[in-house]
This record gives C-alpha cells, sequence and structure tokens, in this order.
C-alpha cells in the first residue's frame, strides 16, 4: 500500500468510528457550564457586564482542546496486517490526528449552539 491509501484509510476509519453526536453533548453540557462559570468568575472579578460577557465568551475554549487530549483507541485494520512497522505507524498517527480533530470539530459546534441558546435566554432575561 501507498503511503497516500495509508492515510486515506485511517482517515475513513477515523470518521467511520467517530460518535459525533456523544461528542456533541459532551461539549454542549461542558460547554454550557464552563460559560456559566466564567460568567460568574468574570462578573466577580469585574464588577461589570463586560466582564460577564468576556467570561461567557471565554470560559469554554478550553473544553474541546481537553476532548482533543483525551486517549484515542486505534484500531488494527485488516488491509495492514503485512505492511511494515513505518506504515503502522504512519496508520497510527493519522488516525489519532483525525480522531482528535474530530473531537474538537463536534465539541466546538456543539459550544457554539450552547452559546447561542445560552445568549439567547440571557437577552430574554435582561428584556424582561
Amino acid at each position: 500500500m501507498t503511503e497516500q491509501s495509508i492515510i486515506a484509510l485511517a482517515r475513513a476509519d477515523a470518521r467511520r468510528r467517530h460518535s459525533g453526536d456523544a461528542w456533541g453533548v459532551g461539549g454542549g453540557l461542558l460547554g454550557a457550564g464552563a460559560m456559566f462559570v466564567g460568567g460568574i468568575f468574570g462578573l466577580i472579578t469585574t464588577y461589570s457586564d463586560p466582564g460577564f460577557l468576556v467570561g461567557v465568551a471565554v470560559g469554554p475554549l478550553p473544553v474541546p482542546l481537553l476532548f482533543s487530549l483525551l486517549p484515542v483507541s486505534v484500531p488494527e485494520p485488516p488491509q495492514l496486517e503485512d505492511a511494515a512497522p513505518g506504515q503502522r505507524e504512519v496508520y497510527r498517527q493519522t488516525f489519532i490526528g483525525e480522531s482528535r480533530r474530530l473531537r474538537r470539530t463536534s465539541a466546538f459546534k456543539a459550544e457554539l449552539g450552547a452559546l447561542i441558546l445560552v445568549g439567547g435566554f440571557f437577552v430574554l432575561i435582561f428584556l424582561v
């Protein structure tokens, strides 16, 4: 197998094994909690509404990074049973990188949705 076909196989396997909904729910829940904590921390430290807004915006930023740091289990595809160790390492590194990228993307999209929902909630509270 060529290196390009190994990379394509690893990316396809990572996309197939990725559970975007599960990572999205986790990212949304942790992101909403981090927004709350960040907003309260920003409000307490600055005693003003801009500090609250900055805290809500900055609070959830570490969540996708934390998700990408979790360990990844790499499957052994049958196509690489007779492959050289270097080819297996290319597959392993590509699979890990793609899995981590997919986790970050899923968590970020969910956090963006949570930010819109939380922002809409606070707009409603401030209007009433």
